[in-house]
């Protein structure tokens, strides 16, 4: 229950804490809508990446073959993901780097000390827990964000719940 308060209160922060800033010129010339849309984006470039990079080091440290599958399937949804975020990206003039938030590195270079059984524990309920996330996300985005957007979002939700689904799945086997 923890989790889905700090959840709730991440997805808000998510898509006030922007307007809240920035320049005020901009912020005029800017619909609430766009603004969610960017927001996502930028967002959804970030965590996939994340995901990757994570889901790459699973193929590696893990023995269990059902947390190495669900690393090659995370991998393969995600990019597939990233593809339209890109497409989404170019469409929206978003310039900013694709790189990982400096807490995602430290995860991944957390997650790469591991192996095995504590690999497979930490790098699932860090999926579940992200994919969680991104479902949440991607509901809240489908209602307040441009056409495209919302189309891309609908679109790709299958592929998060299938994510999750996964995960969990993998999780409730390694108890």
């Amino acid at each position: 229950m923890k989790n889905i308060g700090c959840i709730i209160v991440g997805l808000i922060t998510f898509f006030i804490l922007p307007s809240c800033h920035g320049n005020k010129s901009t912020d005029k010339d800017i619909t609430k809508p766009e603004r969610h849309s960017l927001q996502f984006i930028k967002n959804g470039m970030v965590n996939g990446l994340f995901e990757i990079k994570a889901s790459g080091l699973a193929i590696t440290n893990s023995n269990n073959h059902r947390v190495i599958d669900l690393a090659k399937m995370i991998i393969t949804e995600q990019t597939a993901i990233d593809s339209g975020l890109i497409g989404l990206k170019s469409g929206y003039h978003i310039t900013s780097d694709d790189t990982m938030l400096p807490a995602d590195s430290a995860l991944v270079d957390s997650l790469s000390t591991k192996m095995g059984s504590i690999f497979d524990n930490k790098y699932v309920n860090l999926m579940v827990r992200i994919h969680r996330t991104d479902s949440l996300l991607f509901t809240l985005v489908a209602a307040g964000a441009k056409p495209d957007v919302k189309k891309f979002a609908a679109q790709s939700f299958p592929a998060v719940i299938k994510q999750l689904d996964s995960a969990r799945a993998v999780l409730s086997s390694l108890k």
